[in-house]
């Protein structure tokens, strides 16, 4: 009887393992190193929306300073690092303030971009509007002085002028995909478990929505939009 040689048998043991590796653990690298950028990603639009919100608190709910406020927190998502440089001067050097700039460009373009972020302010409604406002400094806006000596309530929106002096936003922000393969294969995944148009076009791009919310105090009135 003819025995196999071993080492056909170790030659068929590699090529299947090769084989599992790109088929298998190739893609489950790809998808935990994606999901690792995601989770930063989540933590830096919590982050970044919050500071939108307290921009919004103290200019009268201005969109134009939320959507400042909301690109300078997404800045760490789009800033460059060059290691060499970090090693050479770790105390910092002139181009950590282009590279700054930079990432700030970048961020503030993903922010005006509304098929990739979309801010919506959740309160005040307009009914609020319809049962508190004012003409303050020349503008129609919810009254934010003496909450503690008048708190009357509101008809139409069921709410104090307490309530109405709340600013909640919730952001959604498509995230690009950057690893191969996932970039493709969880949009492709997720596209038939939706039917609304502005996760599908985020889909289609291959890019993931995230969510935050943020809730603070109005620190002035709040002009009607």
């Amino acid at each position: 009887m003819k025995l196999r040689d071993p080492r056909l048998s170790f030659g068929q043991a590699i090529s299947e393992f090769l084989i599992v590796a790109l088929v298998v653990l190739l893609p489950l690298m790809f998808g935990v190193l994606e999901f690792a950028q995601l989770s930063a990603a989540r933590n830096a639009l919590n982050f970044a929306v919050f500071e939108a919100a307290r921009a919004g608190s103290v200019s009268g709910g201005d969109i134009g300073m939320m959507h400042r406020a909301l690109a300078r927190g997404l800045v760490p998502l789009f800033a460059p690092i060059d290691l060499a440089r970090v090693l050479a001067s770790p105390g910092g050097s002139p181009g950590e303030a282009s590279d700054a700039a930079v990432a700030l460009g970048r961020a503030t373009l993903e922010v005006l971009r509304p098929d990739v972020t979309h801010l919506v302010i959740e309160n005040p409604r307009a009914a609020a509007f319809a049962d508190f406002a004012e003409i303050v400094d020349g503008r129609i806006a919810i009254p934010n002085d003496g909450l503690e000596f008048r708190n009357p309530y509101g008809a139409s929106s069921g709410q104090t002028l307490r309530d109405a002096n709340v600013l909640a936003l919730r952001v959604t922000y498509c995230r690009q995909l950057f690893m191969p393969l996932i970039d493709r294969l969880i949009p492709a995944m997720l596209r038939g478990f939706t039917v609304d148009p502005r996760t599908q076009l985020c889909l289609a791009q291959r890019r993931l929505p995230i969510e935050a919310a943020a809730v603070v105090q109005m620190q002035s009135p709040m002009q009607r939009r």
